[in-house]
């Protein structure tokens, strides 16, 4: 079953299916791995039109295992039957599409909706960015076009363009030394560089279901500030740069409380308590350290400018490794004045990138879907590690339980989704030991 994969032309497509439909016997099934052509637009080539339909997959396609199957009006059933099979059958989820659809299935579903919000905002100027404005419409456009890239390398183009429109739109500026680090303020207050916020009130607050009591180390009052401390590991802190400022948002090994004590309100004893590599990037409302009433009144950050720059340097370098890399280092140059990298390859300045994202919005939940899109491997099991001991893992690729999967409760009930579920995670990997 030959699968046609040639430039998106619809005259090279003629071309080639002209060349090859008298050389094959008749009963072959054709099909196209077209991403942006409806299979109807060339079955006319083919000379077989009940045995042509398209076939796309993803690319990467060990690791992004998807294969939308989707035939014409005039693909015969056994055909289309006999596609779903053999995607099934070389590893691939099936994604049956029982009409053409501009776009195929991953597009259609996210892309129309967001071109509607679009459309919808663009006379609109919001009065506080506690509601999505134009600018976070841009943002979320980039946000899933860098995902669609794993898919369709040209994506990465579009996820570029709407960075800097979301840049551009926002008027936003990014976080100096003294804002991020700011123990009054930093993470705490919406300020300039953030583009969209969820506020938090006196009234919608308890003292541990709140972000500030589970993320900051100085919210006493919580888990955060009484027990799991949050942090890095000791290796994502030894790779910081010592001359990135950002390093300091994490407590060394060796600290003293006299280095941290211009961006904590923890006191001496306070701060002697900390482990090491626990966060100080996350503070209390107004530093308050004692009164969850007052401290978990925060703001949240849903989308910061810093992201649109890092996630155009990236998409860029997809396509351009030199001008990606470029990029990194203007955005860098406000973090790090002695910034320098090796990174020459496009999938090693990507990395690159990667690696400054987790440390800009580390804590924000943005890098762990970074990780799956990318099929990065999970590295807490070394030598010195400060993981317990349970949790300390070295993966091939994206770790399993980065999956979601449908409870078995669920499945019991509708037993259709048992064979569309993902693999249950538990125990195909063992813990890292010594």
């Amino acid at each position: 079953m030959p699968v046609e994969a040639i430039a998106e032309i619809i005259d090279e497509k003629d071309a080639f299916y002209s060349s090859i439909r008298d050389i094959l016997p008749q009963q072959t099934i054709l099909c196209t791995n077209s991403s942006t052509l409806l299979p109807s637009a060339m079955m006319g080539f083919t000379g077989r039109e009940d045995r042509f339909l398209a076939l796309h997959f993803a690319n990467n396609i060990w690791k992004n295992n998807t294969a939308e199957v989707m035939g014409t009006p005039k693909t015969s059933e056994e055909s289309y039957k006999a596609v779903v099979e053999f995607a099934r059958a070389i590893g691939m989820i099936a994604l049956e599409l029982k009409k053409e659809q501009p776009g195929y299935l991953l597009n259609s579903m996210l892309v129309p909706f967001l071109n509607s919000a679009e459309a919808l905002l663009a006379n609109y100027t919001s009065s506080s960015k506690t509601n999505p404005s134009l600018a976070v419409v841009y943002g979320i456009k980039a946000r899933a076009y860098l995902w669609l890239g794993g898919f369709d390398s040209s994506k990465y183009a579009d996820a570029a363009t709407y960075a800097r429109k979301a840049i551009d739109a926002s008027k936003c500026t990014i976080m100096t030394e003294a804002e991020w680090l700011n123990p009054k303020t930093g993470f705490n207050k919406a300020n300039n560089s953030w583009m969209w916020y969820l506020p938090q009130s006196t009234e919608g607050i308890a003292n541990l279901v709140n972000f500030a009591a589970w993320r900051s180390s100085e919210a006493t009052w919580g888990y955060g500030g009484k027990y799991v401390f949050e942090g890095v590991t000791s290796n994502f802190y030894n790779e910081i740069s010592d001359t990135d400022w950002r390093k300091r948002a994490f407590v060394g090994p060796d600290a003293k409380y006299a280095d941290y004590s211009d961006i904590t309100n923890l006191t001496a004893a306070q701060f002697a308590n900390l482990p090491a590599y626990a966060n100080l990037k996350f503070h209390p409302a107004e530093g308050e350290t004692a009164t969850y009433s007052v401290g978990n009144v925060t703001d949240i950050p849903m989308m910061r400018v810093e992201e649109m720059y890092l996630i155009e340097a990236e998409a860029t370098a997809h396509a351009d490794a030199s001008a990606g890399l470029q990029l990194l280092k203007t955005f860098m140059a406000k973090r790090d004045p002695e910034f320098s990298t090796s990174a020459v390859s496009s999938a090693d300045v990507v990395e690159e990138i990667i690696w400054n994202k987790r440390i800009e919005l580390w804590g924000e939940g943005v890098v762990f879907y970074d990780f799956k899109r990318l099929n990065y491997s999970l590295k807490t099991g070394y030598v010195g590690t400060n993981v317990p001991s349970d949790c300390r893992f070295s993966t091939d690729g994206r770790a399993p339980w980065w999956n979601f999967c449908i409870p078995e409760t669920e499945t019991q009930q509708n037993t259709a989704l048992e064979s569309q579920n993902n693999p249950n995670p538990v125990g195909i990997i063992d813990p890292w030991v010594q």
